[in-house]
């Protein structure tokens, strides 16, 4: 009964977790959790929290890229934020 409780809410916060174009992530992460994003090395897009001295950088080659699932998981992980608080904001 608790592993299956476990996986429904599991399974209902990925399923809120959907692909996110880049401007639109940096805008919510710049406004809701006070992440500042700057420009990298060539085509890429830094993204940090100043506090925890953490960072997490995404390879851009196209016009407002469409960042996966994955890549998206892993940037809220390196920056402390957890998926609740992401989908809620």
């Amino acid at each position: 009964m608790g592993i299956t409780l476990i996986l429904i809410m599991g399974w209902n916060i990925m399923k809120k977790l959907q692909p996110i174009r880049i401007k639109k992530l940096t805008k919510k992460l710049e406004n809701d959790f006070d992440c500042n994003v700057r420009q990298g090395k060539g085509s890429e897009i830094v993204i940090y929290k100043a506090e925890r001295q953490t960072m997490y950088s995404f390879g851009i080659h196209k016009k407002n890229y469409t960042v996966l699932v994955w890549q998206l998981k892993e940037c809220l992980r390196r920056l402390g934020i957890s998926f609740k608080e992401f989908c809620e904001s």
